[in-house]
């Protein structure tokens, strides 16, 4: 039985038979490839990739509001660089609209809400020097909401400061 298995192995080498594929010829292979070649109207044209300058310096958002200052007022539009204290960001518009009743039952403040998608926004005031932003924000954190100062552009006809 060993035996037979040794020749037969044997006669599988010297017949030829292998495990790995043949190579076809390549004359075969450039017609094959050719044949999956899309017309030259139909081929989609080369990417441009051009160089772009160094990307700017990273940004820490968390100093912006302390080193932002607001520019001249612009008396035609009415609106000028200030802050405002952003009081809740959320997905639910619900949500946004039962904050803002809240807070306009309580404070005589101007309150915006402000959609970012996917994100509403809640603001604030309308205020040109941030240290009137802080009392604000102060008040608000005592009626329990978790608050911050943004930068914003805000209403100078709304201002009720």
């Amino acid at each position: 039985m060993r035996a037979t298995m040794i020749i037969t192995a044997v006669l599988a080498l010297m017949s030829g038979c292998t495990f790995l594929p043949t190579a076809k010829p390549a004359a075969e292979q450039t017609a094959q490839q050719e044949s999956y070649m899309l017309p030259e109207a139909e081929q989609t044209p080369p990417m441009v990739v051009s160089e772009k300058s160094d990307p700017p310096e990273d940004i820490d958002y968390h100093n912006f509001d302390e080193d932002y200052t607001p520019a001249v007022t612009s008396t035609v539009s009415g609106q000028q660089r200030g802050f405002r204290i952003q009081v809740i960001t959320t997905e639910d518009p619900e949500l946004a609209g039962e904050v803002i009743e809240k807070i306009e039952s309580t404070l005589e403040y101007p309150v915006y809400r402000i959609y970012e998608p996917p994100y509403y926004k809640v603001r604030v005031g309308n205020f040109i020097d941030r240290a009137d932003a802080d009392e604000m924000m102060g008040e608000l954190r005592r009626a329990g909401y978790e608050t911050f100062i943004v930068p914003d552009i805000v209403n100078l006809d709304d201002n009720q400061q």
